[in-house]
């Protein structure tokens, strides 16, 4: 078994085509996300791929963020990894593979980023052991997942109150439909960055990503941003990276509740990613995290009403130097982050 780092020796398409035949596969764990990401400022993708001959066998994309130079920035830097490993054979050489990607991610990252963290899309519980070799600890973390079949199924497991307030929002004015030109994607940006920084309170990327995704959403197929307008302007929307026929995801989004309460804009940013998997022929739209099992979170409360199936898949996270942790928590909160 062979470890190959970046593209090195890599044939891209049979990587893609054998990655695409894996169960677990999102777009996440793309050639093309890898791709994307190799254009950002703030982060840095890895790719490691691991081969018996010419068979792969295993696949992870990680990518180290890095906000800002020095003390704090430096204590706020990781690495996160949506939806891997990639995992192929039968288990024992599943297991194998795993312990050769955790163990060359770790070279790779570990020294250069407070924590590495895996956020799970599957259930990953028959590994936890050789995670718990690796030093990765387990902790719940929830997602919730629309099963999008037809239009009358979907609408029968929500609130009732949230499609009234989607029906009221498109009566009065507001219009779903696709960012158009970098224009909107700028206005979109705008309204994310003041809820980031007054709500949120987690670090944000920044104009740059929101552009080089739109344009790479299109070319690729895997990405789109959908907006909320009213009367030509941005009200709110939703980022969504597309894993082709498989699942759409509402990775960031926001909108100007407060300032157009009677559109109830957030409720139609949540939905326009229903309405697109519907026109779209997406059987999963993936709502993302809805916070820890044992911790109230206002998000969670508002995205179950849309009838997703609660999961909890959990993270793994590993803290890279158990000294410097506290540090990087001290780290977050003096540049206004949420740990």
């Amino acid at each position: 078994m062979i470890l190959k780092t970046g593209l090195e020796k890599v044939d891209s398409s049979i990587l893609n085509d054998t990655l695409q035949r894996n169960l677990f596969f999102t777009v996440y764990q793309s050639f093309e996300f890898y791709k994307l990401f190799k254009t950002q400022k703030n982060a840095i993708p890895s790719l490691f791929t691991v081969w018996d001959e010419e068979r792969l066998t295993g696949s992870l994309i990680a990518l180290r963020f890095s906000y800002k130079k020095g003390y704090p920035g430096f204590l706020a830097d990781r690495t996160v990894i949506w939806g891997g490993p990639l995992l192929f054979g039968a288990l024992e050489q599943q297991q194998k593979t795993l312990a050769i990607l955790l163990d060359a991610l770790i070279q790779e990252c570990g020294k250069k980023s407070a924590i590495i963290e895996f956020r799970n899309m599957c259930d990953l519980n028959e590994f936890t052991e050789i995670f718990s070799k690796f030093d990765f600890h387990f902790s719940g973390q929830m997602n919730c997942i629309i099963k999008v079949n037809k239009k009358e199924d979907v609408i029968e497991k929500m609130k009732p109150s949230k499609f009234r307030q989607i029906r009221k929002g498109l009566e009065r004015g507001a219009v779903i439909t696709e960012a158009e030109n970098i224009g909107q994607v700028k206005e979109f940006y705008e309204i994310l960055k003041v809820l980031y920084s007054e709500k949120v309170k987690k670090p944000l990327p920044d104009l740059s990503f929101f552009e080089s995704f739109y344009y790479w959403g299109k070319q690729s197929e895997m990405g789109v941003l959908l907006l909320v307008m009213y009367e030509g302007k941005v009200i709110g929307g939703s980022l969504c990276p597309i894993t082709k026929d498989r699942e759409i995801f509402e990775w960031y989004t926001g909108a100007l509740t407060k300032e157009y309460k009677l559109l109830y804009p957030g409720v139609l940013a949540t939905w326009a990613p229903i309405e697109y998997a519907l026109n779209h022929y997406i059987p999963l739209y993936n709502l993302m995290g809805i916070g820890k099992p044992e911790i109230a979170y206002g998000v969670r409360n508002f995205k179950v009403q849309f009838g997703g199936d609660v999961v909890n898949y959990g993270r793994f996270r590993r803290i890279n130097n158990p000294k410097l942790f506290k540090l990087t928590k001290a780290g977050y909160r003096l540049m206004g982050f949420r740990e």
